[in-house]
Formats: structure tokens, C-alpha cells, sequence
């Protein structure tokens, strides 16, 4: 099942952030809306028929600008937090190269092993090196909370550390073409043992190495699972 929660540490960052605009929002949403009702009230036609000549309050106009610009700084300080986590890189991280072509995500780790799915070891920072083959993409976790564009010539690099096993999904969020739609696949976070094991089975280069079988149907699906890792690659 996919899990739509927060599963980095990133994620949970920006949710924290997320429910603190939202809580500020919603006291001013609901204190403007108690002023103005109270003030139709109050201050109505029917009540006052007349009008009043009223000026400004200067203590009330800074009080109310050195509010916002108060609120706004506390934003701009949790936000720039989670900013420098995405893109300060762990000395200690495991890199995996991302690229995007139409209309596929690809995976390659460090001993040369790629795939289709992004597997990931449990509790492990992962630094991302973004790239494009041929047009503009956009590399989406949800659940992990990030999303950096996959350029064409350019290579982009951003930091997560998973902190919840289970199955996400990842998505391009750029439009590329007439498959855009078909250009997801799934992130596996597990442990990391269990990632360790998945990594030291053959890379696909120590695959083509290996000492071919004797001409019998198990080198014949062998070939065939070689020809499928191969188009599902291409």
C-alpha cells in the first residue's frame, strides 16, 4: 500500500513549518473576521446614521506592522531551516544518481547497479544527483517532501534522510511530452540490511561479465531477464 505520510526528516520538517503558517493564518483569518462583524455591528448605519471623522492611530499602525514583519521573520526562520537541510549534504551520505528521460525514472549506486524502483536503506542520509537526458523533468517524492527539476545539462544534488520504512511514490512534476503521465515509479525504504543485501546482488555490469551458461532454457530466460532489464533501462 502507499503510504501518503511524512517519511523523512525533511518531511516532518516541512509539516511542522506547514502547520505553523497554517495556525498563524487561521488566528488572523478568525481575528479580522471578529473585528469586522463587530465593527458592522457596532459601528452600522442603523446604529450610527451619521458618519465620524476618524484618524489614524499611530501607536495601532506599528503595532500592526512590527506584528507582521514579526510573523514573517519567524516564517523566513523555520523555512530557511528546512532549506538548509535539503541542499547542506552529509558528509556520510550515500549517493544515488537520478536520471530522467522520457518518460522514465533511472537509479545508479555506487557500485554501478541500476533500476527502475529507488530503493532505500532505513535511517541513512541519501544525497540525489539529478540529471536529464533530454528534456526538462521533475524529480518528486511526496512523501519525502522534496522535489528538485531534473535539467538537461545541468546537475542539481539534494539531501533526505528516510525515517519511515514503506512503499512511496514518485513522480515527475514537469510536463515532458505525451508520456508525462506514465513517468512514475516507487521509492522502497527498508531496512538496511535488508537494502545491503538487494545492492550486493549483480550490478548489471557484473552481470554481463559473468561466465555465459550452456545453451539450455535456463540461459534462454536468462537472456530474456537480460533483454528486459535492458529495455526497461533504455
Amino acid at each position: 500500500m502507499i503510504d501518503l505520510g511524512a517519511a523523512s526528516d525533511i518531511g516532518m520538517r516541512t509539516d511542522r513549518v506547514f502547520l505553523l503558517v497554517l495556525l498563524i493564518c487561521a488566528i488572523i483569518l478568525g481575528l479580522i473576521s471578529f473585528l469586522t462583524v463587530s465593527f458592522l455591528v457596532r459601528y452600522g448605519r442603523i446604529r450610527h446614521p451619521g458618519h465620524a471623522n476618524i484618524e489614524g492611530n499611530t501607536l495601532l499602525e506599528i503595532s500592526w506592522t512590527a506584528g507582521s514583519v514579526l510573523i514573517a521573520l519567524v516564517m523566513f526562520y523555520w523555512g530557511l531551516g528546512g532549506y538548509r537541510q535539503r541542499i547542506e549534504l552529509p558528509k556520510d551520505a550515500m549517493t544515488v544518481k537520478v536520471t530522467g528521460r522520457q518518460w522514465q525514472w533511472t537509479f545508479e549506486y555506487g557500485n554501478g547497479k541500476k533500476s527502475t524502483v529507488l530503493n532505500l536503506p532505513l535511517n541513512k542520509p541519501v544525497k540525489f544527483v539529478i540529471n536529464a537526458e533530454d528534456v526538462l523533468h521533475g524529480f518528486y517524492i511526496p512523501a519525502f517532501r522534496i522535489k528538485q527539476d531534473a535539467v538537461p545539462g545541468s546537475t542539481k544534488t539534494i539531501s533526505v534522510t528516510p525515517v519511515k520504512e514503506g512503499t512511496y511514490n514518485v513522480f515527475c512534476t514537469q510536463y515532458c511530452g505525451v508520456g508525462h503521465s506514465f513517468m512514475y515509479t516507487t521509492a522502497v525504504v527498508e531496512p538496511e540490511a535488508v537494502f545491503n543485501g538487494w545492492l550486493q546482488e549483480r550490478a548489471p555490469a557484473q552481470a554481463a561479465m559473468a561466465p555465459r551458461p550452456t545453451a539450455t532454457e535456463e540461459a534462454e530466460a536468462s537472456l530474456i531477464k537480460q533483454g528486459s532489464e535492458l529495455y526497461s533501462t533504455k
